[in-house]
């Protein structure tokens, strides 16, 4: 093409002084030049490169496009059954089972699933029952109504278990001790028993240990049936505690403004209360705020007496315990020291706390000497009533001083050589999580079933004292029988107790009837 240009250019400008048959041959050789040129463009490329496996998608060369063809509207796809591509499972029956629309499991794998999910038992096996209980239920069982003194002591046991942290870490063992104790004094309310007033302190502190508001208030209602005594400042500060432990503060502030209207005036232990309940959600302003409205009130001796000496540091070792969960030695330790500087007897929970903080501390700021110091301190006051050490802290103790240092102090400090200082059966650390995830599981698995139900609702048991009580005290009434042919057998003793018939009491089913006289035909 260039040199058909070349030749071109070079016809023009000559054309001019060329005769006309010049010019005719010229032109054909131009035509000539012009056709070669394009027949050498459009030449086919190598057999090679025309070798393709689809016809649809062969490459396009100059001088190989031809005319136009219609595309398709559809093209043909080979047929093929999803179905046969599917791998199925095999499904393994069980024996005397057939096939069923849904997966049948063998017992054994139903086992292994079942060992595998998270168990709903309270960790501890706090939910076992002891041998008094069963020896009671035996005999009520029986239709004797075992003595009071019995009773009182169950209760007791059961509301005393409730109060040990220590032995009891976790709050839903407790909680279970306080409802078991409940039980029982319902149980003598229904047999037509009082408990005493012992029993009933320690029924209270129990409530305010454990959370249990509603039960407080139902019992500090009864109280004044049965004792006929107005509510006292012992009762309400249990009240106010049971909603600190629940961490609501709002309600905890509301009983302590409540106890003016009473005639009665808030003490240390209350105000220590609201504080405990503004720690539980974390509010440390708040908490600030209430610690120096108490000290306000006590310039001010607008505050009640103390029933324990010891109780005026309780406000400031319920600010102390939040900064130990965060490692604020200075602060924690400046709290204690106000205490001692007030002439305030110590208590083991401040030197619990004092050595707790110090364990947390990291890295170059932790001092072995203070730590040393603190445990001497720790063990020297031991109050001997129970174990004061939990397993945690027992092993923070060892790994920071050596288990060699620590068992020598307990030698050293101690009559017996440290035994019973350290609670040994405690749950896994991830006890408490796992009984959680499986009554989640189970909740949401209820709220699936009964239709939409609040998050709320699912984690947190509705407390309605009034009603449970009721619906024990109905099912004791009267039982009422129709006029019915057949009858129906109930137990002895509640045969007796509601005057009904005598064969409905009897042990062994007796057939009645009379006997008919064999017929003449036989």
């Amino acid at each position: 093409s260039s040199l058909a240009r070349n030749v071109e250019n070079c016809v023009e400008m000559r054309s001019e002084r060329w005769p006309p048959r010049w010019k005719a041959i010229a032109g054909a050789a131009l035509l000539v030049l012009a056709v070669a040129s394009s027949s050498l463009a459009a030449t086919a490329p190598p057999a090679v490169l025309q070798n393709s496996k689809s016809s649809e998608l062969k490459p396009v060369f100059p001088g190989s496009v031809q005319i136009p063809k219609e595309a398709p509207i559809s093209r043909v796809v080979e047929p093929y059954r999803a179905t046969e591509r599917i791998v199925q499972q095999k499904v393994r029956y069980g024996r005397g089972y057939g096939k069923h629309p849904f997966l049948v499991r063998t017992w054994g794998e139903i086992r292994r699933l079942l060992k595998s999910r998270p168990s709903r038992q309270i960790p501890g096996q706090v939910a076992r029952p002891t041998k008094r209980e069963e020896l009671l239920r035996r005999e009520l069982i029986e239709g004797r109504v075992p003595d009071v003194e019995e009773l009182n002591r169950i209760v007791q046991v059961f509301a005393q278990r409730a109060r040990q942290e220590v032995r009891y870490p976790l709050m839903i063992q407790r909680q279970e001790y306080a409802k078991r104790a409940k039980g029982w004094a319902w149980e003598m309310l229904l047999n037509d028993m009082v408990p005493s007033r012992h029993t009933y302190k320690l029924l209270i502190l129990a409530f305010g240990a454990t959370g249990h508001h509603s039960a407080a208030r139902w019992w500090i209602d009864w109280q004044k049936e049965a004792y006929g005594k107005a509510t006292s400042r012992f009762e309400m500060n249990c009240l106010i505690e049971a909603f600190a432990k629940a961490g609501r503060p709002a309600e905890a502030i509301r009983h302590l403004r409540e106890m003016s209207n009473l005639g009665l005036k808030p003490d240390a232990r209350s105000f220590a209360s609201v504080i405990k309940a503004w720690e539980h959600i974390g509010n440390r302003y708040e908490m600030l705020r209430w610690l120096k409205l108490y000290l306000r009130a006590e310039r001010m001796n607008v505050t009640g007496d103390l029933m324990d000496p010891r109780d005026a540091g309780l406000p400031y070792y319920a600010m102390a315990e939040s900064y130990v969960k965060v490692a604020d030695a200075v602060r924690t330790m400046s709290l204690l020291k106000a205490v001692k500087d007030k002439g305030v007897p110590l208590t083991i929970e401040a030197y619990r706390l004092r050595l707790d903080v110090l364990l947390r501390v990291r890295g170059n700021r932790r001092s072995v000497d203070q730590i040393h110091r603190a445990l001497v301190d720790f063990v020297a006051n031991w109050p001997k009533t129970g174990p004061i050490f939990s397993q945690d802290l027992y092993e923070r103790c060892c790994s920071v001083l050596g288990e060699e240092r620590v068992v020598g102090i307990f030698a050293v400090h101690t009559e017996n050589g440290g035994e019973g200082l350290v609670q040994q059966d405690t749950p896994q650390k991830d006890a408490y999580q796992q009984w959680q995830l499986a009554n989640l599981n189970v909740a949401i698995s209820r709220s699936l079933k009964h239709g939409a139900i609040s998050g709320t609702s699912l984690l947190v048991g509705r407390e309605d004292d009034d009603d449970t009580f009721v619906k024990k005290r109905a099912a004791r009434g009267p039982m009422e029988v129709p006029d019915i042919d057949q009858g129906f057998r109930v137990l002895k003793r509640k045969a007796g107790k509601q005057g009904l018939p005598e064969w409905m009491g009897l042990r062994k089913p007796i057939r009645y009837g009379t006997a008919t006289t064999p017929s003449s035909k036989d």
